[in-house]
């Protein structure tokens, strides 16, 4: 369960790029806000961020180390993302974000600030995030997406 789903792991686009160095940024911020970081949040770490993924896209060096084009990525990622993503996408990354705040059975105030903060970023307005954790939760409806 590489993310995202349907990338071209062999040609990566850019846009697929900027994705992964966003979530992955904020995977790792909200698993590292309860100032914890445990072997569930690692295991999930890896299985949504593997190894062949970061590489392809460039973000890892042969050490296993994040490259200079992981954080160009990053820093461009949330300018970029906000325009160029529908609302699906955007919610997709939200999803990442809530399985990494769930990552250690349970969800801290921390972990949840750093989902909002980049839900913001992501411009997924407040009426639409709740209503897609709630979906998360298994509450309510999907959030159709925009056209």
């Amino acid at each position: 369960m590489g993310f995202p789903d349907g990338i071209d792991i062999s040609h990566p686009s850019r846009l697929d790029r900027l994705r992964v160095a966003f979530a992955a940024q904020v995977a790792k911020d909200v698993t590292e806000a309860d100032g914890v970081l445990d072997l569930d949040e690692i295991t999930l770490m890896m299985r949504v961020f593997p190894s062949a993924l970061m590489t392809a896209c460039g973000f890892v060096d042969e050490r296993g180390e994040l490259t200079a084009a992981f954080h160009e990525h990053q820093r461009e990622a949330a300018r970029i993302l906000v325009i160029e993503l529908g609302l699906a996408l955007k919610l997709e990354l939200i999803t990442v974000f809530h399985a990494a705040c769930f990552a250690d059975g349970e969800s801290m105030d921390a972990e949840v600030a750093v989902l909002k903060r980049a839900a913001t970023q992501l411009g997924v307005t407040d009426h639409q995030l709740q209503r897609h954790l709630r979906l998360l939760r298994g509450e309510g409806t999907p959030v159709p997406p925009a056209r």
